[in-house]
């Protein structure tokens, strides 16, 4: 599923404000904030000794019974998420 085109407007509307880290953070609080972001994914670059790599994140939600709201779609989040890592 390719990302989310509201998310990435306001990522682009954060980024014209801000500059640097601040734009890092508000994109953050923004992505988390998102109702897609169960859906969404997020390019990332991993800081290593060794040359950094770029990969994708694909967050899911807590798959606990304490977090009531996301635990009964928990099962069909995650086959969704499975379906997008095999194409």
């Amino acid at each position: 599923m390719p990302p989310d085109p509201d998310l990435r407007k306001q990522f682009r509307a954060l980024a014209a404000r801000t500059d640097g880290i601040d734009t890092a953070l508000y994109a953050k609080d923004a992505f988390w904030a998102s109702a897609s972001r169960f859906r969404a994914r997020t390019p990332r670059s991993a800081c290593t000794p060794r040359p950094a790599r770029r990969f994708k994140r694909y967050p899911l939600p807590p798959p606990s019974p304490l977090n009531q709201t996301w635990f009964k779609r928990f099962p069909a989040l995650r086959d969704a998420r499975l379906r997008q890592l095999q194409r």
